[in-house]
């Protein structure tokens, strides 16, 4: 009986293991597949950024649209940014109140000074990443194109219109 039970945990084990290998391999593969392809396509595309670069396969012409996205979004996703693109990483809200014996009152002095040095120095943190997309989304594509963008504040604005021009007329071909 012990072994019955053993034997069974010993599947269900070994099962799970596999799946997990298969499922990991079938990852890095397209990943390293992807990843390789988009380093196939580079040319002289070199996008500098300030403490580093960028190294574009090829700038988005409007009939590549679907792996210039994907690459983009490796290292945007690489860089632990994808947030901005996908909305969830926000400008921060600044707050001059605070909850005092569950009545709320405005800050004074000291503390709304540093309510609004704290508040200025998260906006420049994220105001420096959002601008940072944004160089490397204009970097990598044709100045035509870049063109319709100059008004978009936000990184996943940039994007999202992006997507809209070129999803329709990328999977058209």
């Amino acid at each position: 009986r012990f072994f019955a039970g053993g034997y069974n945990f010993l599947k269900a084990f070994l099962l799970r293991l596999l799946t997990n290998c298969l499922v990991k391999f079938l990852e890095e593969f397209f990943l390293d597949f992807l990843g390789d392809y988009c380093i196939a396509l580079m040319e002289d595309s070199k996008v500098s950024i300030e403490g580093g670069s960028y190294y574009v396969p090829y700038k988005l012409d409007g009939t590549n649209y679907t792996l210039w996205a994907k690459c983009l979004e490796m290292h945007i996703k690489g860089k632990y940014l994808w947030g901005f693109i996908r909305g969830t990483s926000i400008p921060p809200t600044l707050k001059l109140t605070k909850i005092e014996n569950g009545i709320e009152k405005q800050l004074d002095g000291v503390e709304r000074q540093n309510a609004m040095n704290e508040y200025y120095k998260k906006l420049d943190d994220w105001e420096a990443k959002n601008s940072r997309i944004k160089e490397w989304i204009y970097g990598s594509i044709e100045p035509r194109i870049a063109q319709n963008l100059m008004y978009y504040e936000k990184a996943s604005e940039v994007w999202e219109y992006l997507k809209g021009m070129f999803t329709q007329k990328d999977m058209a071909r």
